[in-house]
């Protein structure tokens, strides 16, 4: 007589293969919602550096943020990352700076993500509209569930539309 708690191997495979599945399914859905956070909050950052809103800025950062600038200087720190940005904001000739992400790979722990792309400055000079363009890469954090800024890292790699240019 059969027992009647006799679990067979091939339902048991089975079902470990439709756990595993599931698993890995919402894992990858975990990424992909964490991925298109990151590009929302960049697109509120890049929002924010347009409106010149430097008291909206630090939300997005860590307090011990680091960020390289296009041309090697290094600032260290929440305050000091915020105070370039309000002598950036206070130059009349300066209109954006725009990052635009091109690959957001994610940690397997889920804690960290790098965000790679391109970013644009703009300045409106008396000879012209002068560009900065270049690469970047951020790091962001995790933390209680909210995403933020750990290091950035910009390259300057050319410039275009304005005498200033060649200085």
């Amino acid at each position: 007589m059969p027992n009647a708690f006799f679990i067979r191997p091939k339902v048991i495979a089975g079902s470990a293969l439709v756990l595993f599945v599931f698993l890995l399914d919402s894992s990858g859905i975990q990424a992909g919602a964490d991925e298109q956070t990151i590009r929302r909050l960049r697109a509120d950052f890049n929002r924010a550096i347009a409106a010149r809103d430097v008291g909206a800025l630090p939300k997005f950062w860590r307090e011990d943020v680091h960020v390289t600038t296009g041309v090697g200087r290094l600032l260290s720190g929440r305050d000091a990352v915020r105070a370039a940005f309000e002598s950036i904001f206070a130059d009349a000739t300066f209109i954006t700076y725009t990052r635009t992400p091109g690959k957001i790979e994610l940690s397997a722990s889920g804690v960290r993500a790098a965000e790679s792309g391109h970013w644009l400055g703009q300045w409106k000079k008396p000879d012209g509209m002068m560009e900065w363009r270049g690469t970047y890469l951020a790091m962001w954090r995790k933390e209680d569930g909210q995403w933020l800024i750990q290091s950035e890292l910009f390259v300057s790699l050319r410039c275009s539309g304005s005498k200033e240019c060649a200085e």
